[in-house]
């Protein structure tokens, strides 16, 4: 998990490209709402996934 995604919040979803080189997840927040950010996997990264959008901060109130 990257580290712009709070440990209290609760991915609900993933959504990857059919290669897995690039992904989306989906979570909900303690207080109810809910957001998404988008990650890329690199074979140089060994597994890690790396965040390339800013959305962690964007606030909806449904999935």
């Amino acid at each position: 998990m990257s580290s712009r995604l709070d440990r209290f919040w609760c991915v609900l979803s993933s959504h990857q490209t059919f290669d897995a080189s690039r992904c989306v997840d989906v979570f909900a927040r303690p207080n109810g709402t809910f957001g998404f950010e988008e990650f890329r996997r690199d074979p140089e990264d060994v597994g890690v996934s790396t965040p390339v959008g800013y959305f962690y901060s964007r606030v909806f109130e449904r999935e």
